[in-house]
């Protein structure tokens, strides 16, 4: 039995840089138009909104489509230099809540020269279980 292929966020990224390097297409002056720029431009195309023009039965047919309020907030964000919320990869790692809180546990402690114990997590008590007596009647 061959283990099961498993991508962790940074491999899938790794491959998209690799993917968006690529050349997707050519101007007509011979400029080369990666994969990552077309889709800038794409994102850029839903933000403005605008016409296109859209396949129909009858033939070619203009639409007006409205901004994308997604597209608008990505470009904004990506501007500001504000980054992407990403998904913790691994579980069992510390958060940065538990970092910070240790770092002030610390700092604390030093201050008052006592060193308190860290605070355990605690689970509510098991109850017994509760024997029906309709069971054997």
């Amino acid at each position: 039995m061959s283990p099961r292929a498993r991508y962790t966020g940074k491999e899938l990224s790794k491959h998209l840089r690799e993917l968006a390097i690529e050349a997707e297409t050519v101007t007509d002056s011979g400029d080369v138009i990666t994969k990552a720029e077309a889709l800038a431009r794409l994102i850029w195309k839903k933000a403005l909104g605008g016409p296109a023009l859209v396949q129909t039965p009858e033939g070619l047919k203009e639409v007006i489509n409205l901004p994308e309020s997604w597209a608008i907030q990505l470009i904004y964000d990506r501007l500001e230099g504000k980054v992407a919320q990403s998904l913790p990869e691994e579980v069992g790692k510390r958060s940065a809540a538990e970092k910070v809180g240790e770092l002030a546990r610390s700092r604390l402690n030093e201050l008052v020269g006592v060193t308190a114990a860290p605070v355990k997590k605690t689970l509510p008590p098991k109850l017994p279980r509760k024997e029906s007596n309709d069971r054997n009647a």
